[in-house]
């Protein structure tokens, strides 16, 4: 048997108001990262203040200098952040890791939730799950065989 992602058929439910919250930290981090980015290839305060040390920024391999001084369209550096979340014994949620590329598998919750909502609709229209279907999914990847590939697989 293929196994094309990994798929849980008991979804994880976070209740409403936990992901609005989830939801507005993880904007504010990503808007940080994107500041981030903007000042590391233009004022470079983070490094003239002693932020960073320059060493740090220079030597590591995702800093491209072609970058330098070149504002993306709407000034946004990372679109899509792919956040790992863990949830501690205590309940609260944290930060594992920040990947700015693009993540392998960023459509696998939209299929799941796809899945789930074909086999259990009574589950979507009793609990009230919100509905994502009108997310913007086009990605461009590098053919059949690459892991962010779900959707030609369908």
């Amino acid at each position: 048997m293929t196994v094309f992602f990994p798929y849980d058929p008991i979804p994880r439910i976070i209740e409403s108001n936990e992901f609005d919250e989830m939801e507005a930290g993880l904007k504010q981090r990503v808007n940080a990262l994107n500041a981030y980015l903007r000042d590391v290839y233009s004022d470079k305060k983070v490094i003239k203040d002693g932020i960073i040390p320059e060493e740090y920024v220079y030597t590591s391999a995702g800093y491209f200098p072609q970058v330098n001084g070149v504002t993306p369209p709407g000034g946004v550096f990372a679109h899509i952040a792919g956040e790992d979340l863990v949830q501690g014994q205590d309940g609260k949620w944290w930060v594992l890791e920040d990947n700015l590329r693009i993540p392998s598998g960023v459509s696998y919750p939209l299929f799941a939730r796809d899945i789930e909502r074909r086999i259990t609709p009574s589950l979507f229209r009793d609990v009230h799950v919100r509905d994502n279907r009108d997310y913007r999914d086009c990605m461009l990847d590098i053919g059949i065989f690459s892991g962010c590939n779900v959707q030609q697989h369908q």
